[in-house]
Formats: structure tokens, sequence, C-alpha cells
């Protein structure tokens, strides 16, 4: 397997709060290094699955699968929900804008989300014991 280079790569911080802590021991944060070409939530959360959390035991507790978090968990891109921006399946650099019948932009007011080098991805459990 090659090496990826500092241009293959950027470095992220991924954070956890609200009891999802307690699956890494306590720590609150981890620094890691994600390809370079990953750049949608989605794409993240598969490298997440499949190599960040490969082999942790817990894993299952905050990913129902490669493609999805757990009920009851927020994910925030930078402090901001990702339910803010706009949704990936129309999210496509080759496609053409779309507008509706009145003519306005679908999905005008969405932000694109876009995962850049030094971007936070934080995950907030939401279900609360009594």
């Amino acid at each position: 397997m090659m090496e990826m280079t500092i241009n293959d790569v950027k470095k992220i911080k991924i954070s956890f709060f609200g009891g999802i802590e307690e699956m890494f021991d306590g720590k609150r944060e981890l620094d890691v290094e994600i390809p370079a070409n990953i750049m949608k939530i989605k794409q993240f959360l598969r490298h997440m699955y499949n190599v960040i959390l490969k082999d942790h035991r817990r894993r299952e507790e905050l990913l129902e699968d490669e493609d999805n978090v757990k009920p009851g968990i927020l994910v925030l891109h930078n402090n901001r929900d990702i339910n803010l921006f706009e949704p990936e399946d129309t999210d496509s650099e080759d496609e053409p804008i779309r507008f509706g019948r009145d003519g306005t932009k679908v999905n005008a007011g969405y932000e694109r989300l876009r995962i850049r080098d030094g971007d936070e991805i934080t995950f907030l459990s939401i279900v609360h014991g009594g």
C-alpha cells in the first residue's frame, strides 16, 4: 500500500459529546488525517466506518452502517447541523442549476457542505436519560 503524502490528506478533528466520548474511554477529540478527495459527509462516514473505526469494538453504537449514524446522534460540521446544508443527493458539481416552476433555484438558500483541511466533525448524542 502506498503512503499518502501531505498533499493527499487533510487533517480534521472529530469530537464526541453527550456520552459518545465514553466509547473512546472518555476522550472527547480525535485528530485524524483523511484522504484529500473526501469532501462530502457520506464519504466521510464511509471512511470513518471502514477505516477509522474499522476494528473499534463499539463502532455500531455510533454508526448503523457505512452511510448512517444511529438515531439520536446529531452530526455537526464546524458546529453547524449537517441537515442545514444542501442535501447531498442534489449536490453534484456536474449538475446544472435547476429551477422550480416559479423560477426560483431548487434548494436556494442551502450551502454545500465541503470538508476541508482543519474542519471539525462533531457527534453529539441528543438522547438523554431522565
